[in-house]
């Protein structure tokens, strides 16, 4: 079951991107980062272009759909899961265990304020607000620059979200 948690409008962000210092310390044995098995990473539109363009590796990445809902849905194929083979770290990996939902009657990316956390973290969100923030203003920053990523968080949450009948948290 995932939990839903409302994100404040503002946040100080760390600096260390997609860092919990907790990760090491939950016994979990970084199932987040075995994609090898289980699982699938969505890339946003334009994501997997834009490490490219940035000259950073994306070889561990094998692409399972090229066009899920615009963007794509990939596997981790890297050895070393936690650096990514020194490679691109998707946003969803950087992003995890929690992920954006852009409700349907938001129209601005201010409006970025709900995300759901993976149930299969064993951290609870009380003990990550900061991650929070950095995954709510990370992705507020990039709806407000690409539309296509709006129109994509809308279409593979489409509206079985909702604030009224799920319990928040607020960070």
């Amino acid at each position: 079951m995932e939990e839903i948690i409302r994100v404040g409008k503002s946040a100080d962000v760390p600096e260390a991107v997609g860092a919990i210092s907790l990760c090491p310390h939950k016994g979990c044995a970084f199932k987040c980062c075995d994609f090898q098995r289980t699982g699938a990473i969505l890339l946003y539109p334009g994501e997997i272009e834009a490490a490219l363009a940035e000259s950073k590796s994306v070889t561990h990445l094998e692409i399972l759909d090229p066009n899920y809902h615009g963007g794509m849905r990939v596997k981790c194929r890297a050895l070393d899961t936690g650096s990514c083979d020194q490679g691109y770290k998707p946003l969803d990996c950087a992003s995890y265990p929690l992920f954006p939902v852009l409700l349907p009657e938001c129209d601005a990316a201010l409006d970025l304020s709900l995300i759901v956390k993976d149930s299969i973290c064993p951290i609870h969100s009380s003990e990550i607000s900061y991650h929070g923030r950095f995954v709510i203003e990370t992705w507020r920053r990039l709806v407000s620059r690409n539309a296509a990523v709006k129109s994509w968080l809308r279409s593979i949450y489409p509206g079985n979200v909702r604030p009224d009948d799920t319990d928040f948290i607020q960070l």
